[in-house]
């Protein structure tokens, strides 16, 4: 009997997804299936974001999928979430910041 990706330990599920890119992270991983979906919740896939190459494109199609506007702050708000306060580092585009977006990430 052959195995897929959705038959791995989950363990190396979340390995492997803690090398995603942030957009792929949010939306991509957990439409494809329903264990991909619980290994992506695990904090540690959220440790290290990085923002920086990806900010530009992650945000259309963020409001895409919510059909609406995604700012920042819900994004990052978020990632936050899912770390459950096991962040490490988060590298951010140069951007014109709204004191939401600097609110959200002082709590």
């Amino acid at each position: 009997m052959r195995k897929g990706w959705e038959d791995l330990p989950i363990d190396i599920l979340v390995n492997v997804f803690k090398r995603v890119r942030f957009d792929d992270l949010v939306i991509g991983v957990p439409a494809v299936c329903k264990h991909w979906r619980e290994a992506s919740k695990d904090p540690s896939c959220w440790q290290h974001l990085d923002f920086l190459q990806y900010w530009y494109r992650i945000s259309p199609r963020i409001c895409s999928v919510h059909q609406g506007s995604a700012p920042f702050h819900q994004a990052l708000a978020f990632a936050i979430s899912q770390s459950r306060q096991s962040m490490v580092s988060i590298k951010f585009p140069e951007m014109e910041w709204q004191s939401s977006d600097l609110l959200c990430l002082a709590n």
